[in-house]
């Protein structure tokens, strides 16, 4: 019995991503190169640098392209443009890391004094206390899944894409904005879960990537609206790990 081919071609002139015969220096089907180097250190580490800084692909373009142009980056990425934009909820994460190292800085430099609480204090808002700890011990867990509440809130007020979608452009407004929200606490020392300019610029990138040609002051409506339905659904879930903290501490 002869050996099976193998249905991806093999060698120099085939891309070794997809398997396309390769006559160009990328592969025309999925872009990729078509001389790959050795992974070495070296490559390993320009690679991520370069996901990182480079304005055209990876993560600064993603923060270039929500400055400007957030529905251009969430229509793309809806419509299947992978190449070149960072994973959305990758995206969530590192900007929710980025902001948690410039949290640190004011108190490196004592800009802000820490806030304290004495044993009476503690008792008397116990339920508040437990919530605020329970957020300071789980911030980056917790603001991930801020993208759940917020895509229920776009998905039920606009009627648009589907709820898996909303996930998608809701990891992308999230990231954007605690990422600018960390500018201004360094400006301001406003708590991100209390910040008024965090719940304003998600409102503001709601209404970019959702408006349409209709009238200007109902899209508005609708993404207060979402806005505030969105504020509704945080505050429950809140509301809820104080309670359920309170009662087993």
């Amino acid at each position: 019995m002869l050996p099976e081919k193998s249905l991806v071609p093999t060698g120099k002139d085939s891309c070794v991503n997809c398997g396309e015969i390769l006559n160009t220096p990328y592969c025309p089907t999925c872009g990729e190169k078509n001389d790959i180097p050795k992974i070495t250190l070296n490559s390993i580490t320009e690679e991520a640098i370069s996901s990182f800084v480079e304005m055209d692909r990876g993560f600064l373009y993603n923060v270039k392209t929500m400055l400007w142009s957030p529905k251009t980056l969430v229509y793309a990425y809806l419509r299947g443009k992978r190449k070149g934009v960072f994973n959305p909820i990758t995206f969530l994460v590192v900007c929710i890391t980025i902001y948690l190292l410039i949290e640190r800085i004011p108190s490196i430099f004592n800009f802000y004094a820490p806030n304290s609480y004495d044993h009476q204090e503690q008792s008397a808002y116990k339920f508040g206390v437990q919530i605020g700890i329970f957020i300071r011990n789980n911030f980056k867990f917790i603001f991930v899944l801020c993208m759940f509440p917020l895509a229920f809130a776009t998905k039920t007020v606009f009627s648009k894409y589907n709820y898996w979608e909303n996930i998608a452009i809701a990891a992308f407004i999230l990231g954007q904005s605690i990422l600018l929200s960390g500018l201004v606490y360094l400006l301001t020392g406003f708590n991100l879960l209390f910040n008024p300019f965090l719940y304003l610029t998600i409102a503001w990138y709601t209404y970019r990537i959702f408006k349409t040609e209709h009238n200007q002051k109902d899209m508005w409506i609708l993404t207060f609206t979402s806005a505030f339905l969105f504020g509704v659904l945080l505050i429950v879930g809140l509301g809820i790990i104080g309670i359920v903290l309170s009662i087993f501490n």
